[in-house]
């Protein structure tokens, strides 16, 4: 049985960072073919380029801030956690050779 004692912050961040960036991206995605639908729905051409354009917006701001806020809290995470295990000892794990 192997304990993980500390994690390096910067290290979690990133690894956090690029998991909501992908998630990002994928609600960015799903976001673009809620707005498709409804524009097709909409009577007027500006109505439409509104929704279209806030979709596209969308696959670019929704992945970079999911990913800032992925990196804040994976650093944030990691320095409660190396707090945390001086107190209460770090996590479990088995680890098998293969």
């Amino acid at each position: 049985m192997k304990e993980i004692k500390k994690i390096d912050p910067m290290s979690m961040g990133k690894v956090m960072g690029g998991i909501y960036a992908l998630f990002g991206l994928l609600f960015a995605v799903l976001m673009l073919c809620f707005a498709s639908s409804l524009s097709s729905a909409v009577d007027s051409n500006a109505g439409a380029s509104v929704l279209f354009g806030g979709g596209i917006l969308s696959l670019i701001f929704l992945p970079i801030s999911y990913g800032i806020g992925g990196l804040i809290g994976g650093i944030v995470t990691a320095c409660v956690y190396n707090l945390i295990v001086k107190y209460t000892g770090g996590i479990k794990i088995e680890l098998e050779d293969k």
